[in-house]
């Protein structure tokens, strides 16, 4: 009998144990859930057991009407803090990479993907620029800032200047647009003004004059376009800039300013048409010509092309091996990184295909792992299969490319080819040179 009733009384001890225990979950679970509410609603999020946090960027628009239910208040408290956010910590991050060369854009397209990877928007470029201003290491990048900068601000006038231009007039509007924007002296084209470009043979000359015919005839839906002037466009800019960016710029036109920052025409011209999509003829452009000779013809102009903004879709899972791929190289383990690396290529190659712009970079990595591995043949075959597919997936000068020819350079020298590393250097210098000028 007692030990029947110490068994008993050991099981009514457990049991009032286990609902002690079960209490104290229960008031532990309820007072997390209770600390969670309040930080998710301090933070803003819209659901009260996470972090979920999503912003509304019309909630300063004064055209869009808002429902009545909204807290408009919350919402643009979110929006200064992110701003602040932006302002106070991402953009001297940013510039400190820049600093230590963790971060090294060489075009504007290069710049716009390391701000969006970073969450920063582009309409942060003004303080970007002002940041870096004094800074004597990174004059490179703020000629690349004061470049997009202008260009986007170009761009948004080149938007309203082109909607009214009839199909018969694009390619003069444009050409128009352009001799306005690169040069200083460029004047409204009126009945009076017969000085338009030299064609380039008898043919163009031919059309240049129809069409000539066609600006002086064709009536008030030709003034729109017709009457913007260097000065006029200048002027615009200067206003669109300080108006976006709270960017100031004091020069009179255009180039005395690209002079002062140090940007070649060149750059900004290849920047501009591709930000908004113009096709122009592969020819020799005197951009440094005399007040009277223009620097474009409409024969010049061969089509304009579609610029629409999307995100590239990814491969989630291969994207993820790829990411610890290179966290284990970070940490020292080449061999199971380049494993990892390997698998996140066969996975993009399933998913994407044989050509994408994510599997240039897998092969990069794999060249870089190789090479340090004590493989420099193999390191060489990836590398020159990452150069040709960035080539056909990022373009002939992209930044991108850039980097691919100066990695295979450095693979082709560690194998002994000698003449071909030579070459790899000298296309990268020039296309360097082509997109941003003398450093």
């Amino acid at each position: 009998m007692p030990l029947l009733e110490t068994e008993a009384a050991k099981k009514i001890m457990e049991e009032v144990i286990d609902s002690d225990q079960k209490k104290a979950d229960s008031l532990d679970k309820e007072i997390s859930e209770t600390i969670m509410a309040k930080a998710a609603k301090a933070v803003g999020s819209i659901r009260m057991d996470a972090f979920d946090i999503r912003f509304n960027p019309d909630c300063y628009c004064s055209t869009v009407r808002h429902a009545e239910s909204e807290d408009i208040t919350k919402q643009r408290r979110l929006v200064a803090e992110a701003a602040e956010f932006l302002v106070v910590q991402q953009l001297p991050n940013f510039v400190r990479d820049c600093l230590q060369r963790t971060v090294m854009p060489l075009d504007g397209a290069s710049l716009i993907d390391s701000l969006h990877s970073r969450g920063i928007n582009i309409r942060y470029l003004g303080k970007l620029t002002k940041y870096i201003e004094n800074v004597g290491q990174l004059t490179y990048l703020k000629v690349i800032c004061i470049t997009e900068l202008l260009c986007r601000c170009a761009k948004h006038i080149f938007r309203g200047y082109l909607q009214p231009v009839t199909s018969a007039h694009t390619a003069a509007a444009v050409s128009h647009f352009l001799n306005c924007l690169l040069s200083p002296s460029t004047e409204p084209l009126t009945s009076s003004n017969e000085e338009i470009s030299m064609p380039i043979n008898s043919v163009r000359k031919s059309r240049s004059s129809k069409r000539r015919k066609q600006i002086n005839s064709g009536g008030k839906e030709n003034d729109d376009w017709a009457q913007m002037s260097s000065h006029r466009l200048w002027e615009r800019v200067k206003s669109d800039a300080d108006f976006y960016y709270a960017f100031t710029i004091d020069e009179e036109n255009v180039d005395a300013y690209l002079s002062t920052v140090g940007i070649q025409k060149t750059s900004f011209l290849r920047r501009f048409v591709q930000i908004v999509g113009i096709q122009m003829l592969l020819r020799d452009y005197n951009l440094e010509a005399g007040k009277k000779s223009q620097l474009f013809v409409e024969d010049d102009i061969q089509s304009l092309y579609c610029q629409a903004k999307h995100v590239d879709p990814k491969a989630v899972d291969a994207h993820s091996l790829f990411l610890s791929g290179q966290t284990k190289v970070q940490q020292g383990q080449l061999r199971a990184g380049f494993d990892l690396v390997l698998e996140s290529l066969n996975l993009m190659n399933s998913v994407y295909g044989a050509v994408h712009s994510d599997m240039a970079q897998c092969m990069r990595l794999l060249a870089r792992l190789s090479y340090i591995l004590g493989d420099p043949s193999e390191a060489l075959s990836q590398q020159h299969k990452a150069t040709l597919m960035s080539e056909r997936c990022n373009g002939l000068d992209s930044a991108n490319t850039i980097i691919e020819y100066l990695n295979l350079a450095h693979f082709s020298f560690a194998n002994l080819h000698i003449a071909a590393a030579l070459k790899l250097l000298y296309r990268a210098r020039y296309l360097l040179l082509l997109i941003h000028g003398i450093f």
